[in-house]
């Protein structure tokens, strides 16, 4: 398989677009502390979260382009590691964007611990006897990364077929997983990834598969 990178424009629209949104969150949670050093502790709390999240988020995301890279993906395949869709005047990431004959995958990688389960796109997490449920929805996000793609992708390829784009969510760290009737695919470990991204049918030619490539690339 091989690696691309996409635009840098597009790279530096993202950021500018990170950073807006961080100063948004900062200003949401501060702004009943205004002008204490209350405001000040809780600005730099949501720096301090922000931080360990992408942390984390790194470490899954290098472990799946160090595990990706050196299995025996074809070389007709193409991987564009925190690839990058627009979506109107903004941008959204997809952790690992591969384009094959098989299909296009938006891989959404979780390096979450713990035990979690779903149902319907609604998640809990395990907290010693309890399971409490969270807002942030992994499935919900990577069926919005899908939306997304198809909605950018097929204005610029016509005859493309149905169904082309899948976005599958896999959890690399967590100890137990359960999802039921979600979204899309829910993956336990990277070897199952692998095996879902081998045995899905094929559904593109190879010059649909390059047009794809030069779309992301000159995005």
């Amino acid at each position: 398989m091989q690696t691309l990178q996409q635009s840098s424009r597009l790279r530096e629209q993202f950021q500018s677009q990170v950073k807006q949104s961080k100063a948004a969150g900062r200003k949401k949670i501060a702004q009943p502390f205004n002008g204490t050093l209350l405001e000040r502790f809780t600005s730099i709390s949501h720096d301090v979260k922000q931080l360990q999240n992408s942390i984390k988020g790194t470490i899954g995301e290098s472990f799946v382009s160090y595990s990706l890279a050196f299995e025996s993906l074809p070389d007709t395949w193409f991987c564009f590691p925190n690839a990058l869709i627009p979506v109107g005047d903004k941008v959204t990431e997809v952790d690992r964007l591969i384009v094959s004959p098989n299909g296009v995958f938006l891989i959404e990688v979780k390096n979450w611990k713990g035990s979690f389960a779903a149902y319907r796109d609604n998640w809990k997490r395990r907290e010693g006897n309890n399971w409490i449920p969270f807002q942030n929805s992994p499935t919900k996000q990577s069926l919005y990364h899908q939306r997304c793609f198809y909605k950018w992708i097929r204005p610029l390829i016509p005859n493309l077929p149905p169904d082309f784009v899948h976005a599958p969510v896999v959890f690399i760290s967590a100890r137990w997983i359960d999802a039921k009737e979600c979204s899309v695919p829910v993956l336990s470990n990277l070897r199952i990834l692998k095996s879902f991204l081998l045995k899905t049918q094929k559904c593109l030619t190879q010059e649909q598969v390059n047009q794809i490539v030069k779309a992301l690339s000159e995005a």
